[in-house]
């Protein structure tokens, strides 16, 4: 896991800063709408993509790692209408769980900083509800990380398994990058 993470550190930063971007200029919450517009459609499609390779004999939880039903759930409270186009989104290469797993390590540690970016939107734009996206495992959020960086910890194991990983971790943040520069 460590590898991993230091594997994609300039793509993950450069992702964080866009998204800091974004959630500064929140000033309603047509503005916070569309900031989980863009994680939705692009997060919606990376999970179908995902989806078949990740089972319970993978992760175990799976079903609980799947987020865009939160982030559908939040637009819809705060009066939007969560659409997922599919047309011309760049997603990472996925032949198989390796892959799965390496996009999977960006979308489970965009819950990570959840809390924070709770506090800020709700200042800036004075909402209170919206939130389930951000807040998917509330107290126990460190506890499902380091549940799911043992079982990287645990599967990924050869050299080949931590390239194929690596790659698509690597190319899941950059296209995000992208996704959200291109909807900014």
């Amino acid at each position: 896991m460590e590898s991993l993470k230091a594997k994609t550190l300039s793509s993950h930063r450069e992702t964080e800063k866009y998204i800091a971007q974004k959630i500064k200029r929140i000033r309603s919450v047509a503005d916070y709408i569309a900031l989980l517009q863009i994680f939705y459609t692009y997060f919606g499609n990376l999970e179908r993509k995902i989806a078949p390779f990740l089972g319970t004999d993978l992760i175990p939880d799976i079903s609980q790692r799947r987020h865009v039903k939160r982030l559908a759930e939040d637009i819809a409270s705060l009066g939007g209408t969560p659409t997922a186009g599919d047309k011309g989104i760049a997603l990472p290469h996925i032949r198989g769980w390796q892959e799965a797993i390496g996009a999977l390590y960006v979308v489970e540690g965009s819950t990570l900083g959840g809390k924070f970016i709770i506090q800020l939107v709700a200042k800036q734009a004075e909402i209170t509800e919206g939130f389930s996206f951000f807040s998917a495992y509330g107290e126990h959020t460190a506890q499902r990380w380091e549940e799911f960086k043992e079982i990287v910890n645990a599967k990924v194991t050869t050299q080949e398994d931590m390239d194929r990983t690596v790659a698509a971790a690597d190319e899941t943040f950059t296209y995000f990058t992208a996704f959200i520069r291109q909807h900014g």
